[in-house]
């Protein structure tokens, strides 16, 4: 019996590549995975920001603990482990299902998750301060998600939790991207995009938005990232129902 991805070419430039989630899912569906990661994950240079946070939320500092990835929840939920400390009162807020369920694998309990996965929609369930925010988040992060924060009223503590660092491209991988040998190119950040569109031609490649009929499929994990595509001028094919690995892999294998 054939796999429902049997002979689509998938370029992952997620974390881990071919080895990450995502890879490992779309192989299982039977994809042929191009292993492009253009994203690596990595630890702080120190853990003393975060942990110092952890501490002032042990002791009641802050109303909302807000969440915005899967990589974040990991830091948060090992340093919690690490130190002992708690989120004390503060309730706590997530970017999306994937997120939330991270969470709630590590026993943090979720208060509030948005509609849509995005950090506008956060703020908007959220609603009106005054009220004292934590946000473990990305080192040189977006601005968009603090600064609608701040501007809705909140006052903000954001620490660092991770770092996305750009991992050596692989020849023989970056070569096959070049030649146009895939069918449908992932994305999972906006990180991901931004590196992919400074080091391939989208016109080329047939992924931008002035290409049709589509030559290639261009697939994004949520609706951040489907904006971050076509601000660089890729055109957005699918964008997942679910901001998360299962979300993309289910969404191809829809689109066969």
């Amino acid at each position: 019996m054939s796999a429902p991805l049997d002979g689509m070419a998938v370029v992952v430039t997620a974390p881990g590549g071919a080895r990450g989630r995502l890879g490992r899912l779309l192989a299982e569906r039977g994809a042929d995975v191009v292993d492009l990661p253009l994203v690596a994950i990595a630890d702080p240079e120190s853990w003393h920001e975060l942990d110092a946070a952890l501490a002032r939320a042990a002791g009641g500092a802050y109303d909302w603990v807000l969440i915005a990835s899967v990589n974040a929840v990991e830091r948060v939920a090992a340093r919690l482990a690490a130190t002992g400390a708690t989120l004390g009162r503060a309730r706590v807020g997530a970017v999306g299902n994937a997120t939330a369920r991270s969470l709630r694998a590590a026993g943090v309990r979720v208060d509030l998750v948005p509609e849509r996965a995005t950090g506008d929609d956060l703020v908007r369930a959220l609603g009106d301060g005054p009220g004292a925010v934590l946000l473990p988040r990305v080192a040189d992060g977006p601005r968009a998600l603090p600064d609608a924060l701040a501007g809705r009223g909140w006052t903000i503590d954001e620490v660092v939790a991770y770092r996305n660092v750009e991992p050596p491209l692989d020849p023989a991988a970056a070569a096959r991207v070049r030649a146009g040998d895939f069918d449908v190119v992932t994305f999972t950040s906006a990180s991901a995009v931004d590196r992919f569109a400074d080091r391939f031609d989208v016109g080329a490649l047939g992924v931008d938005d002035g290409d049709e009929p589509p030559r290639r499929r261009v697939a994004c994990i949520g609706p951040t990232t489907a904006d971050a595509a076509r601000r660089r001028g890729l055109r957005v094919d699918v964008v997942a129902a679910d901001a998360s690995a299962e979300g993309v892999a289910a969404a191809l294998v829809a689109i066969g």
